[in-house]
């Protein structure tokens, strides 16, 4: 789609031991979006995700950013420009202080220590969390390190965040606080969740994932609302909640 920020074309990718696991996905992000990637485990949405930014290569079909296919020696540029933020937030804080953590990435793109320290101070008031910033990452609760690992990508100013499974092991405040975050931010957002309401409530429009193809795309609202579509593709409403008219 033309001035697309993301765009996927004709995706198929086999695991090394033979198993197909994306076939022909072909989805578009426009600068802004936010749109909600559902579908039940074993989909493809991570491995999916994992082809946004280059550390999977498809076997066939492409991914481009701006235009440029993702692949070497575009791999770097990539890897600034989109950004993940893991299932798991401790994959991505493994450094002494969230200072550290933070930094990590702009120090490897060879900028200035001033540079460095500016980008990691930004992150943080981006994120809520300028506090945290001398504290030892694995002592924060589970909200503080979600947007401590949200800091480190948006460290390096990316383009396009891609979020898995953002509010796992988040209470009823942090879920809260991560969307009003999340809405807040200029970035083009793919978020990946079993969280129907959360992708209600965040994502205007959404795209269903199954057995490696994109089954459906349309405003969350309508695609929630269609019990059929649901029930194939075992995603299940919370119980006593539907989304709004």
């Amino acid at each position: 789609m033309t001035g697309a920020v993301l765009e996927v074309t004709g995706l198929g990718y086999s695991y090394p031991d033979g198993h197909r696991v994306l076939e022909d996905v072909n989805l578009s992000l426009q600068p802004g979006d936010r749109l909600a990637l559902l579908g039940p485990n074993g989909a493809g949405k991570t491995t999916l995700a994992l082809h946004l930014n280059g550390i999977l290569t498809p076997d066939t079909g492409s991914v481009r950013l701006d235009g440029m296919t993702i692949a070497e020696p575009n791999l770097s540029q990539a890897r600034s420009n989109v950004g993940i933020v893991f299932h798991d937030a401790n994959d991505q804080l493994f450094m002494p202080t969230v200072r550290a953590d933070v930094g990590f990435g702009p120090s490897n793109l060879g900028l200035s220590k001033a540079e460095v320290d500016r980008r990691v101070e930004e992150a943080l008031a981006a994120v809520d969390a300028s506090e945290l910033i001398d504290r030892t990452p694995h002592h924060l609760s589970a909200g503080e390190k979600r947007r401590v690992a949200l800091a480190t990508v948006l460290s390096m100013k990316p383009k396009v965040l891609v979020l898995d499974e953002p509010t796992s092991g988040l209470d009823p405040t942090g879920r809260r606080e991560l969307a009003r975050l999340l809405v807040s931010l200029t970035q083009t957002q793919l978020v990946i969740t079993h969280d129907l309401p959360f992708a209600c409530e965040l994502c205007p429009n959404s795209a269903v994932m199954s057995r490696g193809r994109i089954e459906a795309l349309g405003p969350t609202t309508e695609i929630l609302r269609d019990t059929d579509l649901l029930n194939r593709h075992n995603l299940e409403l919370p119980y006593r909640w539907s989304p709004p008219d």
